[in-house]
């Protein structure tokens, strides 16, 4: 039995053998052959990687199935010890210098080209003021200098916009009160901001005042067209650095300063700046109220901002919801959404509803819808305030007026200069502080009365 056996297993040819470990029948047998289901597969070669990029070095390699740890497949790495260097570092044409590559020009080394970068997002490789890194500009070319893929105004980043002003009268002029920046002229715009009534094309340039501000030393007013004007004493330059060629939407006149609303809503303040007061706070306001030697205004979003030498260093109320402010002497207040007023410093809360506050001294002096005025919270030197309904008063630090409404003037308080003595006119509006009184007449012009040192009671044109 055992030579059977024998003879048997004599019969398997080395070919049979063979064939057994070779099934793909590519001459290569196991465990040379890495895939023995595919015939003339490749034994790949492997290089050494020190560095860990991929890449290894052409000296020493290896064939065999499986990869080394510490090989790559790729060969030709230009230096093993630096993983940020080898061929397939990527570097494209920077022909305008401005550090950013030409996606379309790509070229695979080890070192830098001459004149390449290692980023491809220029989107202008002609032009060295185009590029991620430059400012979107309106110009007309309508270039994309920022490669953001949008253009001018369909760019909110752009920058050198014209500001454009509403003509809603369709005269030709617009007015400051309406404003947007464009790279492109919007329909119903135009660049004229000399308007003094954008809803009446008969009115055009000859602005007349909208808005008068009584202070202690010196007095501002605002036009039509958003221009301001100031006039009384000017020791601390609170004339001189009057910005007359801004545009506003409302100004306060306070101790020797005086501060506006902007057309944009930003605040801004000159005259005197000892205790910070004319150094406003950042944001969009819509209303400022100043006094002695701080301010107050009204943001936006309801809420309010004091600065400068604030009564007994106290802050304002926080919250929203307040429609209008008042700063007095030693007491500020706001009226609310409700009709409430809020005061603080000196000044006393007090419920509503009401439609006007306004702080003399130290009281929050108010008006209701039904046209009564409550001004007992400054006294006013004890004299009493006349009867009668008001469409709107001013409170100063020793008296206050109000206008009927049919615009006749009604003053209380100290008159030792006049102050509350006004002419038999008609008005629009009216403000008091200390020892002067100015007011607006119904056909838009302004007058004084009362102590004229300085030329505090001589309000221009």
């Amino acid at each position: 039995m055992l030579l059977l056996a024998l003879s048997a297993c004599s019969l398997v040819s080395d070919a049979d053998l063979a064939a057994r470990f070779d099934a793909d029948g590519d001459g290569v047998s196991r465990p040379e052959d890495c895939d023995d289901t595919i015939a003339n597969d490749v034994i790949p070669t492997w290089y050494p990687d020190a560095d860990g990029d991929g890449w290894g070095v052409d000296t020493e390699s290896v064939t065999q199935c499986v990869q080394p740890a510490g090989y790559a497949a790729l060969p030709g790495d230009c230096d093993d010890a630096d993983n940020d260097v080898n061929p397939g570092n990527a570097w494209f044409d920077d022909t305008d210098e401005d550090g950013f590559g030409n996606p379309d020009t790509q070229q695979l080394t080890c070192a830098p080209p001459t004149g390449t970068v290692t980023n491809n997002a220029d989107c202008d490789d002609t032009r060295a003021d185009v590029s991620p890194a430059s400012p979107e500009l309106c110009d007309a070319a309508n270039a994309d200098e920022d490669c953001d893929g949008t253009t001018d105004d369909d760019d909110a980043s752009a920058t050198g916009q014209t500001e454009w002003y509403g003509d809603s009268d369709q005269d030709g002029l617009g007015t400051v009160f309406d404003a947007v920046g464009a790279c492109d002229q919007p329909a119903g715009y135009t660049e004229d901001r000399r308007d003094c009534d954008d809803t009446d094309a008969s009115i055009t340039t000859d602005c007349r005042w909208v808005q008068v501000s009584a202070g202690d030393y010196q007095s501002c007013a605002l036009r039509g067209n958003g221009t301001v004007a100031c006039w009384g004493s000017d020791s601390h330059g609170q004339i001189t650095d009057t910005p007359t060629d801004e545009r506003f939407t409302n100004v306060s006149s306070g101790g020797y300063f005086s501060c506006g609303v902007h057309a944009d809503g930003t605040l801004k303040c000159w005259g005197r700046n000892d205790d910070g007061e004319s150094m406003p706070p950042v944001g969009t306001y819509s209303q400022v109220s100043a006094n002695n030697f701080y301010a107050c205004a009204l943001a936006t979003d309801g809420t309010i901002a004091c600065w400068g030498k604030v009564p007994n260093g106290d802050p304002p109320p926080t919250g929203a919801g307040f429609t209008s402010v008042s700063a007095g002497h030693l007491g500020a207040c706001a009226l609310d959404i409700r009709g409430d007023v809020t005061g603080w410093f000196s000044g006393a809360s007090a419920p509503g509803p009401f439609v006007a506050v306004d702080a003399g001294n130290t009281g929050c002096n108010t008006l209701d819808a039904a046209g009564r005025l409550d001004a007992t919270p400054d006294s006013f030197d004890g004299t009493d305030v006349p009867p009668g309904v008001f469409s709107s008063f001013a409170a100063g630090y020793t008296g206050g007026c109000a206008l009927t409404p049919d615009g006749a003037p009604v003053c209380w308080g100290a008159n030792g200069y006049g102050e509350r003595s006004p002419p038999d006119r008609l008005y629009a509006a009216v403000s008091t502080e200390y020892a002067h009184t100015c007011a607006i007449t119904l056909d838009g012009f302004l007058e004084c009365w009362g102590y004229d040192a300085e030329g505090r009671s001589t309000p221009p044109e």
